[in-house]
């Protein structure tokens, strides 16, 4: 029987509008749970997320030193990379490709070096990332390192 012939006689029982409205039922309602399967996972089409990144410290004395950069980066479908652009006093920028550790989050470690003017320095940085398929957050500026100087005075002690 063709299908033609099956349509005359659904619309000569008075029922084609009904088949018509199961059809598109049937149609709406697979098409809605990925075809019955139901383990499907929905497809990650959503940057990395940047939950939190800092230096630590947060600032070093008039002999520089050592600082890290570490963030804490989530993607659903993985992280690809995690990238510092650091900005120095004088405006110079270097950007500094991030590792994962085994604490669960990425960082990077820079060496200051000295402050021999009379004024603080500040070093700024922002991260960016991407996860595997290629999709790139915006990047996030953090809160800036501050190398004091010499005449300045020393923060006060944390209680």
């Amino acid at each position: 029987m063709s299908k033609h012939s099956l349509q005359v006689r659904a619309r000569r029982a008075g029922i084609w509008p009904c088949l018509r409205c199961v059809a598109v039922l049937i149609g709406a309602l697979l098409a809605g749970c990925g075809w019955g399967g139901g383990d499907e996972q929905k497809a990650d089409y959503d940057p990395p997320r940047i939950v939190w990144a800092r230096f630590e410290p947060s600032s070093l004395g008039d002999i520089g030193g050592t600082a890290r950069i570490i963030a804490l980066v989530t993607d659903a479908s993985g992280v690809a990379w995690v990238r510092a652009t650091l900005t120095r006093p004088d405006g110079s920028q270097a950007v500094h490709d991030m590792t994962w550790n085994q604490a669960g989050y990425y960082e990077v470690s820079i060496q200051v070096p000295a402050n021999l003017s009379s004024a603080d320095q500040r070093y700024y940085a922002s991260i960016s990332a991407a996860d595997t398929r290629g999709i790139a957050s915006q990047a996030v500026s953090i809160s800036p390192l501050t190398v004091r100087s010499d005449s300045a005075p020393p923060p006060p002690p944390k209680l």
